[in-house]
């Protein structure tokens, strides 16, 4: 499987290059977008056009490129993981989260603010806190 990935700030790149190692460790090909770049989204997006799947984190600012990213990829399943607690409730993602697949929560009392955000109830899983946390969580 070909797995797109894409945070616009380091917090949320972070948690998508852990789970970047695990898919890698599994024999799926990656192409995770650099974070900090604004504009990256406009510039290599077609590079993510024939991945099966878009993994993102949503950014405390310029969630614009994360909606932009998506929007390009109208019709593949999309896939948020939280790097901190209600992040996939980012403003402006109102918008995209019926449209998620599936949104992974950071704490398993996000799963309320997510679905009352927009997120589908059957479609927000909490599976324990992330692994770059170590023992803060």
């Amino acid at each position: 499987m070909k797995i797109g990935m894409y945070a616009y700030t380091v917090g949320p790149d972070g948690m998508l290059r852990v789970v970047e190692k695990a898919a890698r460790a599994k024999g799926h090909d990656v192409i995770r977008l650099e974070p900090n770049k604004q504009g990256v989204v406009s510039a290599r997006k077609h590079e993510l056009s024939d991945c099966d799947v878009l993994v993102m984190g949503l950014s405390s600012v310029h969630v614009e490129e994360e909606l932009e990213l998506a929007e390009y990829l109208e019709g593949k399943p999309r896939f948020v993981v939280e790097d901190v607690p209600e992040s996939a409730c980012r403003p402006g993602a109102e918008i995209f989260a019926p449209k998620v697949e599936l949104c992974l929560v950071a704490r398993e009392d996000a799963i309320h603010s997510a679905r009352k955000f927009g997120f589908a109830p059957d479609r927000v899983r909490y599976i324990g806190p992330p692994p770059h946390w170590g023992e803060s969580y």
